[in-house]
Parts: C-alpha cells; structure tokens; sequence
C-alpha cells in the first residue's frame, strides 16, 4: 500500500470509481462471512487506504486529496506536540516514515510517546510496547529495534517470543523507520483470558521479547502443545486445502512476493519465518492474515545485495524448505 505506483496499476484494472465502490463492499462482505470477528479495524484501516489511494485515480476532483490532506494535517498534530527542544530534522524524518495505517488509528500524543522512545535505543536492544484493544479483543504488541546492520532474524525471534508465551498472533506488519529502525506491530490473542489481561501479563511477553531480540541468545522457543481428541493423523486428513507458496517477480519492482497459504498450528509463523532468515533472504515486508485454522502470509524479500531472488533453483529451494516447515509438529 505504500508503493503509489500499485495502486496506478490497480486501478487501471478496476477500471472506474463505481466498481471500485463495489469491490470494497464485496471484499467487507466476504471477509465477514468468514465467521466471528474476522473483520477488525486493522483489515478496515487496510482497506480503505487502498480505496482512498486508488478512488484518486478516477476523479477529476480528486477526492483522494482530501484524504492526503488528512494525512498531512495528522502528521504535522504529531510534530505540533514535539518537545521543543528536541532534534527537529530528526523527528520530521521520523514522522514522514510513519506507516498511513498506523498514524490514522493512533493518537498524535500516542505517537509522539513512542517515538520518543527511539532515542533510547542506543542504550538498549529493543522496546516492547503492549496495549489491549478493546474494540477488537486482541493486544497489540509494538517493537522497535535499531538493527545497526547485523542481521539477527528480528521477526521470527519476535514471532517465537509471542508464541511460546501462547499468543495466537492474527496480524503483523513490519516496518521500518529512518535510522535503520524496525518496527514491528503484531495483533494476537490470548487464550488464557477471554478480556483484558492483567498489566503483569503483558509485561511478561514484553520481557520474553526482549530476551528473544538480545542478539547474544541462542536458545530456541519452545511452544506449548495443545490437547487434541484427534490423532495427528485425523487433524491431518481434515486439512482438504493443500499448503501453496507462490511467488511473484512481476508485482514490485523491488521485491519477490512470497506468499504462503496454509493451516494454523502454534509456531507456525516462526518456523517459517526463520526458513527465509536461514536462506540468507532479507524480510522488507510483511503481512500477516489469520482466517479461523488458515493462514495467508505474504513476504516480501530479496537477498543480501538487494536484489530479487529470480533464479529458478533458488526459488525451488526456497519452496521446498518452506513446504518441510510447515510440516512440521
């Protein structure tokens, strides 16, 4: 959603602002038939992000701009609230990278906190921020590491933390902020407290996090496995739906598009995570989506140089590790 030139290329598809109406109410309506509660503000936020950048396309008034407009009036709220003394080309680089979707759901005061927090980072290998969402009754974790160029594998060490403390994770989106600063947000739930869970809790998974991302740790997670009436064998002949990795040169410039279509089962995303951190690719994007027992994870990757990984062996190879992870009990 933040390549411009997609949603161009998207619209050029759809064609007219009238059926792009449309396909937002289509996609709203099978995404909630789906079951319970698998429509979130997240997926919403998502959504219209795209409507407004694509319905942009279309108009000779260009509604889009008032939606830009919005954007440019929140941004300048958050540096309004920036301490006066403080680095100020420093924080408008931080401000104009933050994520459209994350600035439009959060609060100037809200943002200005966090990002404040950025300046400890040299102090410290990461911040763990968890906050419970009411609205759609998950918590959301925020992490932010300075990667100082070393490559640790910062997603699935995250992934594993959240997992092998029980969190069923349903969405993630990674970023980064000027500075070399990832910063990941993950939406999970938490069996053990069908509400709000206690401060003490949250702070716990907070301090697993930590303890993943401290680069000398070597210790892998260990996850919690569930009781099950079904045989392994049983739950395996009711998944009718084949595991797919598919990949996509075409879509970005920049990137291969790996994306995943698969069941669910607790260190899932870990695993497969830690397959392309193994196979020496470098995690730009990610965007994690859980429907009920399936998951679609899309990755988007190139290797160590940069480049996108196009050589027909490699993405054999790539396939065939990533298939064996998701195998795996």
């Amino acid at each position: 959603l933040s390549d411009r030139a997609a949603a161009v290329r998207f619209a050029a598809v759809v064609g007219s602002s009238e059926r792009l109406q449309l396909l937002l109410l289509l996609t709203f309506a099978d995404l909630a038939s789906v079951g319970p509660d698998v429509v979130n503000q997240w997926k919403i936020d998502l959504l219209l992000q795209l409507y407004y950048q694509t319905d942009a396309n279309f108009r000779d008034d260009k509604p889009g701009e008032g939606f830009r407009a919005e954007i440019t009036s929140r941004r300048q709220a958050v540096l309004d609230l920036v301490p006066v003394d403080s680095d100020r080309q420093w924080w408008q680089e931080q401000i104009e990278a933050l994520p459209i979707g994350y600035l439009m759901r959060s609060t100037p005061a809200e943002l200005v906190s966090e990002l404040a927090q950025f300046e400890t980072l040299d102090e410290q290998p990461c911040l763990a921020l968890g906050k419970y969402i009411e609205s759609q009754q998950a918590i959301e974790f925020t992490i932010a590491t300075n990667q100082r160029g070393r490559l640790i594998g910062t997603f699935h060490r995250i992934t594993g933390a959240l997992s092998s403390q029980g969190m069923q994770i349903i969405a993630a989106d990674i970023h980064t902020q000027p500075g070399n600063i990832a910063w990941d947000r993950f939406l999970v739930e938490d069996p053990q407290y069908p509400g709000e869970p206690p401060a003490a809790r949250i702070e716990a998974v907070c301090q697993s996090i930590h303890a993943a991302l401290d680069p000398s740790n070597t210790i892998a997670p260990v996850f919690t496995k569930k009781w099950s009436k079904f045989s392994a064998q049983a739950a395996r002949e009711l998944k009718t739906q084949p595991t797919q990795v598919r990949f996509d040169n075409s879509t970005s410039e920049q990137y291969t598009i790996i994306t995943l279509f698969a069941y669910d089962r607790m260190g899932l995303l870990y695993s497969v995570s830690k397959v392309l951190f193994e196979m020496q690719l470098v995690l730009h994007i990610a965007k994690i989506s859980t429907h009920l027992d399936q998951v679609v994870d899309v990755f988007y990757v190139s290797d160590l140089e940069g480049r996108k990984i196009e050589e027909s062996t490699a993405l054999y190879l790539i396939r065939q590790r990533l298939l064996q992870a998701v195998g795996e009990e």
